[in-house]
């Protein structure tokens, strides 16, 4: 059985995460220079939520707030969207349907090892 260990994205610039008290501007810095949407926020490497584009977009920018100074973790989701490094690829897109997501960040414990998106899980079924 293949498990989210086996084909999630472990590349550093992939996982890295935000701290809470970085800026908003920080994770949207982050999401361009990475090109990833989705960015994992930690405090002392436990995983503490996620923060996407629309999170920003929508609780900070067209609220008037200042990018700058809103710490991102103001907008940082807590989510039952996650998985464990062990859990089955079927589990990990049962998770990406209930809640409407395409990527999950991926723990062993509350520790953030990775993040796997519907396109690893559907590459590696095909190849």
């Amino acid at each position: 059985m293949t498990v989210a260990r086996d084909v999630m994205q472990v590349d550093a610039h992939l996982v890295e995460s935000v701290a809470s008290d970085d800026s908003v501007v920080t994770a949207a810095q982050m999401m361009r220079d990475r090109q990833v949407v989705l960015v994992p926020v930690c405090d002392e490497g436990q995983l503490v939520g996620v923060v996407t584009q629309t999170d920003i977009v929508r609780g900070c920018i067209a609220d008037g707030r200042d990018p700058h100074l809103t710490p991102v973790g103001d907008l940082a989701r807590l989510t039952e969207a996650r998985i464990n490094v062990e859990d089955s690829l079927e589990k990990a897109l049962i998770v990406m349907a209930e809640h409407r997501v395409r990527r999950l960040p991926v723990t062993d414990g509350d520790t953030l090892v990775g993040v796997l998106a519907q396109s690893d899980v559907t590459r590696s079924m095909i190849l």
